[in-house]
């Protein structure tokens, strides 16, 4: 593309501008024609982020991660000024519910899909906003905010096409995953790490979700029980991630996934007791291991996490 000439840009990078280079284009008229922005991680301001959704209608995709100075007004200015949104990448920034205000206005955030805001201080009130408006949102991630079952809630009634969900690190309980696996049946991936979450929240999942390709059980409270249930019920599962979890998961589920998920290509199985990645998790013995990794033709097991 034409970096010298910010009115023919439609894909921006933070390889391609400066904060000031932003500035300029906007207060011009410039960029009218951008579509996809990426300014992670850069020094962008607020004011930046406002001028850009100001002269930018047609931004449809916007990365954010990381950009430590963006706050609720960045986040606003887009929701009102960019009505062709559909993603918004804002994960680790200082947004919070105020941010999703505007979307109680008719109209805006209506083509919003994907939505990231892991590790900011959204909540319920925020989430619930953003179920209320976005029904055709697909994919959120919500990795270490402060939502609870009410955000699960409010995400079952609105976005009913809801295919990936982060909630790792939540407050989420089998009650919430109950609710979200009966009303949102088309998922197809789920992070639970770190959740509280045990069995009958899994089963849930396993009887009711059975597109689910991807499951994140890592520092759960879950048994072999649950892994026997995904087995049964999924048939679809790619990749499942077991790490840090007690001796109530044992060689059994490793069995069950070799010889029942014909589509598994990735088991995680990561214990933070093994600082140096040398041994696997304590649950599991190394005959079990292998008999997995040869199966269905090489299925991969990892000791290391998610990439």
């Amino acid at each position: 593309e034409d970096h010298t000439n910010p009115r023919l840009l439609a894909n921006l990078s933070y390889y391609d501008v400066t904060t000031v280079d932003l500035s300029r284009w906007t207060s011009h008229g410039g960029c009218r024609n951008l579509v996809n922005v990426n300014l992670c991680p850069r020094n962008i301001t607020d004011a930046a982020i406002t001028a850009l959704a100001a002269n930018c209608p047609k931004i449809s995709k916007i990365s954010l991660r990381s950009c430590k100075n963006i706050t609720d007004a960045a986040i606003t200015a887009l929701l009102t000024g960019c009505p062709a949104l559909a993603v918004i990448e804002a994960s680790n920034t200082d947004v919070t519910d105020a941010a999703f205000e505007a979307l109680a206005t008719g109209g805006v955030g209506s083509k919003l899909t994907k939505i990231e805001l892991t590790q900011t201080s959204i909540g319920d009130v925020g989430v619930t906003a953003i179920a209320t408006a976005c029904r055709q949102l697909t994919s959120i991630s919500l990795y270490e905010t402060a939502v609870t079952d009410l955000a699960v809630t409010a995400l079952v009634r609105g976005c009913r096409s809801l295919l990936h969900i982060d909630l790792g690190a939540t407050d989420i309980t089998d009650g919430g995953i109950t609710e979200l696996a009966t009303g949102c049946c088309q998922l197809k991936s789920i992070d639970l790490s770190v959740t509280p979450v045990t069995d009958a929240g899994v089963c849930s999942l396993a009887t009711n979700c059975r597109q689910l390709s991807r499951i994140v059980l890592d520092e759960t409270r879950i048994t072999d029980g649950a892994v026997m249930a995904l087995v049964t019920g999924c048939l679809e599962l790619e990749h499942i991630d077991l790490s840090n979890n007690s001796g109530d998961i044992t060689d059994a589920s490793l069995v069950a996934l070799a010889n029942g998920c014909p589509k598994l290509k990735e088991v995680c199985l990561y214990s933070d007791e093994d600082e140096y990645g040398e041994r696997w998790a304590s649950f599991v013995t190394d005959a079990a291991v292998e008999a997995l990794r040869t199966s269905h033709g090489g299925i991969k097991v990892s000791k290391l996490g998610w990439d």
